[in-house]
Formats: structure tokens, C-alpha cells, sequence
């Protein structure tokens, strides 16, 4: 279906700038990732696919995110090794 590899690609988009994104901050275990507002507007996506690529790399456990008051969530990397996240093909 169309609609569905729209949504897989930009997924992918995503799961691939936010690896860009760790790799160029040099980020480590346990550093916090930018907010979603900000996330959303740099990648110019909906934060509902930017929460579902974050979903994603939480399920390979590459990231944690925490749920906070207010309905905010924050993403924490759980890997900083840039090598652990190339080895998964998203």
C-alpha cells in the first residue's frame, strides 16, 4: 500500500537522521535526546512519526524513553556507540 510505504520511508528518514544526529553530538549512555518539539521541527515530521521511530529504536534498545507529567515524554540514548546503531538496518 501506498500510505503504508509513505509512513515506512519517513520512519526511516527519521530513524536515520536521529543516528546522524547522535553521531555528529558524539552523544553517550544516558544523555538526554532534544525534545520532541524540537526533533519535529528539524526534521520537519509530525511528532506522531517522531514518537513512533523513537518506539522503534526503544524496541531494539537503543534508546529509553520516560514518561513525564503533562503527557512529555523525554528519549534517553541507551547506546552511544555509533557502530551498535549502523548494525541495525532500519
Amino acid at each position: 500500500m501506498i500510505i503504508d510505504n509513505e509512513i515506512q520511508s519517513t520512519k526511516k528518514m527519521i530513524i536515520s537522521s536521529l543516528k546522524d544526529l547522535i553521531n555528529f553530538k558524539n552523544l553517550e549512555p544516558g544523555e538526554k535526546l532534544p525534545s520532541e518539539r524540537m526533533l519535529s521541527e528539524k526534521f520537519n515530521v509530525s511528532r506522531g512519526n517522531l514518537r513512533d521511530a523513537i518506539q522503534t529504536l526503544e524496541y531494539y534498545g537503543l534508546v529509553k524513553s520516560i514518561p513525564l507529567l503533562w503527557s512529555k515524554d523525554e528519549a534517553y540514548l541507551r547506546d552511544g556507540n555509533y557502530k551498535s546503531l549502523r548494525r541495525y538496518n532500519f
